[in-house]
């Protein structure tokens, strides 16, 4: 019952609760940015963001820590290493102190991944991660070099009857440095194309015999212009069909970037007699 003379009082709302967050010294002023090096934009006054970005930025910059227990051997290469003085054996970063330059020799090995070994293509995945942000590709595009175990929908498993192929890893210093994806394609699905080199345009009625088709190519930051792509694009030939001889015309590009398109033009283009153009072989 409402009483004569007395307003009605409404009922204070509640605050909603929300997470505290302990800020110490200067975080107060620090703000979300983009890492110059790897490109990964993050706080650096929250902790998880932190170790996202040092994760990250060491395996853009330097690879993937690798175990020699993962991947079969195809190729092994002998070379000199510069070896200057740095701050600590694991350091990735700039080197630092004395300028004095020796010789060491090491070796290099590219290795194929085993789609049956369940940490090789872990470990392989999680290169194929950092792969696709940087290239802004397709995440679920793996099925061919994974097998029954990474087939995630029907779409993968559709493309699979048609589809095989292998992942090779460049492997330097105990870390996988480089990273090549290749496809085997079926003649007669006719995915090849010729591409026109200079303005990025398909030759219209031309379907190319290509036998494999490159998916993905990567090398990380602090290893590239050493010719690493190139060997891994040999090694991806030779090994990838066992006793097949493939021309190198016959390894076409899916959707080249500005990088892969030089590194395309390098390694496989072909000149038309008649009009003259760089062709770069592609498929779809």
């Amino acid at each position: 019952m409402i009483r004569a003379g007395k307003s009605k009082q409404s009922t204070p709302k509640r605050k909603a609760l929300g997470q505290s967050r302990l800020i110490f010294g200067k975080q107060r002023e620090a703000k979300p940015f983009q890492c110059l090096e790897c490109s990964l934009s993050y706080s650096p006054s929250v902790i998880q963001d932190i170790a996202a970005h040092a994760k990250h930025h060491d395996l853009h910059l330097c690879g993937k820590r690798w175990s020699p227990k993962w991947g079969e051997v195809v190729q092994s290469f002998s070379r000199s290493i510069p070896v200057k003085h740095r701050r600590n054996n694991n350091d990735c970063g700039p080197v630092t102190g004395a300028k004095e330059i020796c010789t060491g020799a090491g070796t290099d090995q590219i290795v194929q991944i085993s789609k049956t070994r369940s940490s090789e293509v872990k470990a392989t995945l999680e290169i194929m991660h950092i792969v696709n942000e940087e290239l802004q590709a397709p995440h679920d595009e793996n099925h061919f070099w994974i097998g029954d175990s990474g087939i995630n929908n029907n779409t993968q498993r559709r493309s699979l009857k048609s589809s095989d192929g292998s992942a090779f890893a460049y492997i330097r210093g105990g870390r996988a440095v480089g990273i090549i994806t290749v496809e085997i394609l079926n003649e007669v699905d006719e995915r090849g194309r010729w591409m026109i080199c200079d303005s990025a345009h398909v030759v219209p009625g031309v379907r190319p015999p290509v036998k494999l088709g490159i998916s993905r190519i990567w090398v990380c930051k602090k290893e590239r212009g050493g010719h690493i792509a190139t060997r891994l694009l040999e090694a991806a030939r030779h090994h990838t069909i066992s006793g097949l001889e493939i021309a190198k015309w016959e390894m076409a590009w899916s959707q080249p970037s500005e990088s892969g398109g030089k590194l395309a033009k390098s390694y496989n283009s072909v000149n038309h007699p008649k009009s003259g153009n760089v062709l770069i072989p592609c498929y779809i």
